[in-house]
């Protein structure tokens, strides 16, 4: 008698992902129920990458998602033994795929029938109908990296770990927030060096950026100059660093739970994010800005403004279309991005803001973050 985890594979690969660790230990065989088109994309590979299942053994069933005929025809032409205990999980696919699976799996003698809610790590047993609600929570997670993977995408990470305290970080917002022009100025001239710096170590001789280190009682490593790590730091990492920390901290999680400034590939786009983590099995992606405008100039010398608000909803946007059905993407910024009332857009930004509000992102502005309110709070994580 084999144990047989029967899956319906579709875009949504998180769901698979979740019965498959949760039954991992307790399975002899995955039998994957997809199409041709699951097939072509790989899914069926992202599904058994992310929850490491390479070593047991796999069959597949492939149907025509949407022909009733062709899928019950291809389901009984398959060798399925009335000895064997089968554990069904109904979430993929198309809801007729997800029917007649279900329908078909209840004349066998031996099956269990599962659907993932993905709310707060909670799966129902559908089959046999028992006493109580059915709800039962799942005992293993997703890491961040498996979530990824899942999601066919080939990471490659910065740095994960800070040469900088968080309180330290704490400290630095605090100077950020009381900071003059020239400060602002020095950062600016900090920027022009890590654009044009090739060597790994920078020498300063501006006066200006010696007075923005003091006053932000940074110390180099080495006297008199600055490491690529120290200016990208300066420059706007440290506040990657203190939102990953808040986050962290806030909701206790592990390593392999959060990451920063991870690159994202899949086939010819490549994607870049700030602070991303996973909570309960749901991905939250934050991209954190100190400003939201940059300087640029026209060809015949003219200074010009740009918001930049509008391109980052819409970077965020485009990545969450690609990570599943319950992506939670927030943009966290330092700047104002509402009048004093807290209700009206700044003007510049009503664009940007609203077209979040269309694409379900939320942006938090310096208000919120200096709030004190948690992260938690913040995003509405229960």
């Amino acid at each position: 008698m084999s144990k047989i985890l029967v899956s319906l594979v579709s875009e949504q690969t998180i769901p698979n992902v979740e019965l498959i660790k949760e039954f991992k230990n307790d399975i002899d065989q995955l039998l994957f129920i997809t199409t041709a088109r699951m097939e072509a994309n790989g899914q069926d590979q992202w599904i058994i990458d992310a929850a490491d299942a390479r070593n047991i053994p796999l069959h597949k069933i492939v149907v025509n998602a949407f022909e009733p005929s062709d899928i019950l025809a291809k389901l009984n032409a398959y060798p399925f033994s009335q000895d064997d205990e089968y554990i069904v999980n109904i979430t993929g696919g198309t809801k007729l795929m997800s029917l007649m699976v279900h329908s078909f799996f209840q004349n066998l003698a031996h099956t269990q029938i599962y659907y993932v809610t993905g709310q707060n790590k909670v799966y129902l047993k559908l089959y046999p109908i028992e006493e109580g609600n059915g709800h039962l929570t799942m005992q293993h997670r997703i890491t961040l990296d498996e979530y990824l993977k899942a999601y066919g995408f080939e990471i490659k990470k910065s740095v994960q770990t800070c040469a900088y305290s968080h309180d330290y970080i704490e400290h630095f917002l605090q100077k950020f927030m009381e900071a003059e022009d020239y400060h602002f100025e020095a950062i600016g001239n900090l920027r022009n060096l890590r654009n044009k710096a090739r060597k790994k170590t920078v020498e300063i001789y501006d006066p200006q950026i010696g007075e923005f280190l003091d006053d932000f009682d940074f110390i180099p490593k080495i006297k008199g100059s600055l490491t690529k790590s120290e200016i990208n730091f300066l420059t706007g990492e440290w506040f990657e660093w203190l939102t990953y920390y808040r986050v962290k901290n806030d909701l206790q999680l592990d390593a392999a739970q959060i990451g920063l400034g991870y690159k994202l590939f899949k086939g010819t786009v490549d994607n870049e994010l700030d602070v991303l983590f996973v909570h309960n099995n749901k991905l939250y992606t934050i991209e954190c800005k100190t400003g939201i405008t940059a300087r640029e100039y026209t060809p015949d010398g003219k200074e010009k403004i740009r918001n930049l608000l509008s391109e980052i909803v819409y970077k965020s946007d485009s990545l969450q279309n690609k990570l599943g059905l319950f992506v939670n993407a927030s943009v966290f910024i330092l700047s104002e991005i509402y009048q004093e009332d807290g209700v009206t857009p700044i003007q510049n930004l009503k664009p940007g803001l609203e077209r979040a509000q269309q694409m379900n992102i939320n942006v938090f502005g310096r208000k919120d973050i200096l709030s004190g309110k948690t992260v938690r709070e913040l995003l509405n994580i229960q």
